[in-house]
């Protein structure tokens, strides 16, 4: 990814906010000709980034290499779903995600920056296709309100908290040449 520039002094390796590798195994399966179930297991290796990686008190200066990082962890996510294709011109789509919290509690204050606590994902979608070349898509998810707590590093006896909840309406056109 391009590097973040504007926070080469807050993030650690100069800016440098790469996605993170992961590692996904998954099947699908065509129950019958018009019900397909999938499920996969996803691993997101945050540990490689610097930025999401390293602990939030690490001992370099904020955009060192060595610098502090909003301290995720590695986590699995695991994923299910099912689509249901109703006839040639109707498919629906519904899915859920269960992945473990990357920010840990000691993390807590400089995850305040960036609040992305989120556990569970819903999801549900349909298509329809309104000619033999063209379609209309949309998906809807929906992340449950999460918080996570820990102890204020500067101020002891202190509680911080993060939380988030997620909505998004996602509304595509396809067209097949």
């Amino acid at each position: 990814m391009t590097e973040f520039d504007e926070y080469s002094g807050l993030l650690a390796e100069d800016g440098d906010f790469d996605i993170p590798s992961y590692l996904q195994v998954g099947f699908a399966w065509d129950a019958t000709p018009k019900f397909t179930l999938v499920a996969d297991y996803q691993k997101i290796f945050y540990s490689e980034v610097a930025a999401l990686g390293n602990s939030s008190s690490a001992p370099g200066l904020l955009g060192a290499n060595d610098g502090p990082g909003f301290g995720y962890a590695d986590v699995p996510a695991y994923k299910v779903g099912m689509r249901y294709r109703q006839n040639a011109t109707w498919t629906w789509r519904a899915g859920y995600t269960r992945s473990k919290q990357p920010v840990r509690p000691e993390h807590v204050s400089f995850n305040l920056l960036a609040g992305s606590v989120l556990d569970d994902h819903y999801n549900l979608g349909f298509s329809y296709r309104f000619s033999p070349k063209n379609s209309l898509d949309m998906a809807l998810l929906w992340a449950p309100r999460n918080t996570v707590s820990g102890p204020n590093p500067q101020v002891p006896g202190q509680k911080l908290e993060t939380s988030l909840e997620g909505f998004s309406i996602d509304i595509g056109w396809r067209h097949r040449f």
